[in-house]
């Protein structure tokens, strides 16, 4: 499995980032996890491509076209 996709927050998670904090989401669970704050996952099984890459997304361009 792995953690991708869209997340969605409530200001009370977002309101644990200090400001000017980097923090990566896996992260941002884990601190939520400790918390004790309610974790929601929809896991998907369709096809799914990162566009977060140049090379990734002209190869996801190319697929949609076609």
């Amino acid at each position: 499995l792995v953690n991708a996709g869209i997340y969605i927050f409530k200001h009370k998670v977002i309101n644990t980032i200090k400001e000017k904090e980097c923090i990566d989401m896996p992260e941002l669970i884990e601190r939520s996890k400790l918390l004790k704050k309610n974790i929601i996952v929809y896991p998907i099984h369709e096809y799914w491509l990162d566009i977060g890459r140049h090379e990734s997304l002209t190869k996801a361009h190319t697929e949609w076209i076609l």
